[in-house]
């Protein structure tokens, strides 16, 4: 059964079950190439690339208005990421700052894919309302299509890097030094 199928029948019924055997939370019709998508042309608009035009020079093609809002904006990203805990200890942690314009891209894509993902299941309250039976960590557990939506968000979004590289990204700097 192919994604498309699965869907269709879940917008006529109000529970769904995977019949292809594939294993994982596949039901959102492509959300992972619209996150990774919606990820990159955010990018145009995140910390680093809102200093350059369409035709990538780099000049300040917003109003002071426009900056204003999107510094106030901005800056309450950087307070929302600030401090989380990244190592069990606690001794590693996210810069708000250094991390902003992957924060930007992250919520771009997510929102790009979600909306389009809402319009194909049927909006919102069908979302919460189809239900799809799924094994997930050795039990078979229900999930509405929105959870499973966020499901795969976070599948798609798990990385794992070495320590070095996860001290750079998050916190700004290595052992040799500031970045």
């Amino acid at each position: 059964m192919k994604d498309k199928d699965t869907i269709g029948e879940c917008r006529t019924t109000k529970r769904c079950r995977w019949k292809s055997g594939r294993p994982g939370v596949r039901t959102d019709r492509g959300a992972g190439k619209k996150l990774r998508l919606g990820h990159e042309f955010t990018h145009a608009f995140d910390s680093l690339g809102s200093h350059y035009d369409g035709d990538g020079n780099e000049r300040d093609w917003w109003d002071a208005a426009t900056r204003a809002e999107y510094d106030k904006r901005a800056a309450c990203l950087v307070e929302s990421f600030e401090g989380m805990k990244l190592s069990a200890d606690g001794q590693v942690r996210v810069s708000g700052t250094q991390t902003l314009a992957e924060n930007i891209a992250d919520l771009g894509g997510v929102t790009l894919a979600l909306d389009s993902f809402l319009e194909q299941v049927g909006g919102l309250s069908r979302a919460k309302e189809i239900v799809f039976e799924r094994e997930l960590v050795g039990e078979k557990q229900q999930f509405s299509a929105l959870q499973l939506f966020f499901i795969r968000w976070g599948q798609n979004m798990c990385m794992k890097f070495a320590d070095e590289t996860t001290m750079v990204a998050t916190v700004g700097f290595s052992g040799k030094g500031v970045l």
